[in-house]
């Protein structure tokens, strides 16, 4: 599928990731982590607007067509995309040290997200990291701990399931889920990374339940079958280090891919690229922030 692929940005951001489609706006969020900015790409008008932050953003998700809430460090933000204004929610008592990174909205409209270590040497951020939801009534619980890359998370509505990684294991977990409570139970392990591929960073589902996973180290997005692991194909990228992707678009049937740095000073873009499949509608969050 390389011929394809198509370049938004190249070369620029430092640590491009969670990439979320807005279909009322027919704009595509994301956000540079290091250079603490969230960006919204507006496909119709093929322009760029940013929004800068005060500290390092890992998660952003939809409240509506003009509100979206973003994970930076340990705070919970709203933040207006035509005024730019933001509101601190919640402040997370999580150890000095650590920072929120990738998150999602269930279909219920709960927040799902990890933790990590800011500490880059993987010997220091070793099993630290927890993974929390956010209830509807802002009731906030941990559902895994000991940790080192909490990222990519999806689910199977239809087979009432969940997947999950912890980027350091190089694998994909499984979890039976029960929507209705917010409660993941692991189930099993199939989609293990090839040895020296690369390790799985975030991820998304289609239509037909199969998972679509951005490969850091590999310069590639895999396609998955959650039931058995086969890599049912594969798309290829000029960056090295591929770090999540999403599907946008009038029909859900444009992959978009951000990338990162790499160790010999190429920065990293966001991609695009026409499937044969369709993704799944965003899930909106739907939690209320309580002090």
């Amino acid at each position: 599928m390389k011929e394809r692929l198509q370049y938004i940005v190249k070369n620029k951001y430092p640590l491009a990731e969670s990439p979320l489609w807005n279909k009322w706006r027919k704009s595509l969020l994301y956000v540079d982590i290091v250079d603490k900015k969230v960006y919204e790409y507006k496909t119709q008008e093929d322009s760029i607007n940013c929004i800068e932050l005060e500290g390092m953003v890992g998660t952003v998700v939809l409240v509506d067509e003009n509100t979206i809430i973003v994970a930076q460090e340990k705070d919970i933000i709203k933040i207006n995309l035509d005024t730019h204004e933001k509101e601190t929610l919640r402040t997370f008592d999580i150890p000095d040290g650590m920072r929120f990174n990738d998150g999602k909205c269930d279909v219920y409209g709960r927040l799902w997200i990890g933790t990590l270590t800011i500490d880059k040497a993987i010997e220091q951020r070793f099993e630290k990291g927890d993974f929390y939801s956010v209830d509807l009534n802002g009731e906030a619980k941990i559902h895994r701990s000991r940790l080192t890359v909490s990222n990519g998370m999806a689910w199977d509505e239809d087979k009432n399931l969940m997947y999950f990684t912890d980027s350091y294991t190089k694998q994909i977990d499984t979890y039976n889920y029960d929507s209705e409570n917010g409660v993941m139970m692991y189930k099993e392990t199939k989609m293990i990374m090839p040895e020296g591929l690369g390790i799985p960073d975030g991820f998304t589902i289609d239509e037909e339940g199969m998972i679509w996973v951005a490969i850091w180290g590999g310069s590639c997005v895999l396609r998955m079958n959650p039931e058995n692991g086969e890599i049912l194909s594969r798309i290829d990228l000029p960056d090295k280090n591929v770090t999540c992707c999403i599907f946008g678009g009038e029909n859900l049937d444009m992959l978009y891919i951000t990338t990162a740095s790499d160790d010999e000073g190429n920065k990293g873009g966001l991609y695009c690229i026409q499937t044969n499949t369709k993704g799944k509608e965003t899930n909106i969050c739907k939690v209320k922030w309580l002090d």
